[in-house]
């Protein structure tokens, strides 16, 4: 039989019993068109929304989704399917106009900011939330991917060495005013220190590995770090390990060997914790800055001067 599409006009061959079953009356040419008919839309999202309005069908649902996943044969073959039809191009053009299309709507965005906005989805979803990180398992799995233990050595050592030699997009706060303080104090960007300063592991050490320093003063050999009280844990504010962050663990995880790398190489460091950021001059400044001017001073010339006057 010869229908038309709903949304472009177009003829589409359907058999007389898939014209027969189909209660809706609406025909697409594929799911680009499926997705922009305006009617088609409002029509399946009034259903939708009649159906999950109660409260025993929204349950069932997510009951029958829970135990779906929970089958690891059925999550490995929804899993192998989800990556099959990730992998065809043509696929992933189509959902991504469709996906365009369906965004393109001012009607659905502004429906969708309001549903975020409703005080009791967002009290609905801070629970779910909740319940997730209640299990010892999502958790231990999530922190697990946000320290990177999923990949493998071999990848870990690629993303090291890439964010290494990736030119800093951000400048933190207080690394910029110590910046500044140099500048002002006559130090030399590139001759007299260096931000963001790259270091690698030489080959005598036991872990090879990239990192990068907050300053590097060239003449010293000083590398300085300016550490942030939560992130760093500092001791004086959290003097128990046991109940560190996630991030903070990873953070001094980091932290730690980096400082290991500095000792093998035989270079001081300096480090200025944010409770201290206000007497950075004083702390940091002032000393390196008096520092560099003794290793430029011509003291023979002085004492020179000194025997000369004596005589």
């Amino acid at each position: 039989m010869k229908v038309q599409c709903s949304t472009c006009g177009a003829e589409l061959n359907r058999a007389s019993w898939q014209v027969a079953k189909n209660r809706t009356g609406f025909f697409f040419c594929d799911s680009t068109c499926q997705a922009t008919n305006p009617e088609y839309r409002a029509r399946q999202s009034a259903a939708m929304t009649e159906r999950f309005a109660d409260p025993e069908e929204r349950a069932r649902q997510s009951a029958a989704i829970k135990a779906q996943f929970k089958n690891p044969e059925r999550r490995a073959k929804r899993s192998a399917t989800s990556k099959a039809m990730w992998s065809d191009p043509e696929r992933r053009a189509r959902m991504s106009a469709s996906a365009q299309a369906m965004w393109s709507d001012p009607e659905h965005r502004e429906k969708l900011r309001a549903i975020h906005q409703d005080p009791q989805y967002r009290v609905q979803q801070s629970e779910a939330i909740r319940v997730k990180w209640e299990n010892p398992d999502y958790r231990l799995k999530q922190i697990a991917a946000a320290t990177g233990r999923k990949y493998t050595p071999e990848a870990r050592a690629k993303m090291s060495a890439n964010a290494a030699n990736r030119k800093p997009t951000w400048n933190p706060a207080i690394e910029r005013i110590v910046e500044d303080d140099f500048i002002r104090y006559g130090l030399r960007k590139g001759v007299d220190f260096i931000p963001q300063a790259y270091l690698h592991s030489p080959a005598d050490y036991p872990e090879e590995f990239s990192c990068r320093s907050d300053f590097l003063i060239i003449k010293l050999r000083k590398r300085i770090e300016c550490n942030g009280k939560f992130h760093h844990a500092d001791s004086r504010y959290y003097p128990d390990p046991e109940k560190w962050t996630a991030i903070q663990r990873h953070t001094v995880k980091c932290y730690t060997r980096k400082v290991r790398l500095y000792e093998h190489l035989g270079e001081q460091l300096i480090e200025l914790w944010s409770p201290e950021d206000d007497r950075r001059e004083e702390l940091l400044i002032w000393p390196l800055v008096a520092e560099l001017a003794c290793l430029d001073f011509d003291f023979d010339a002085l004492e020179a001067d000194l025997v000369g006057d004596a005589r």
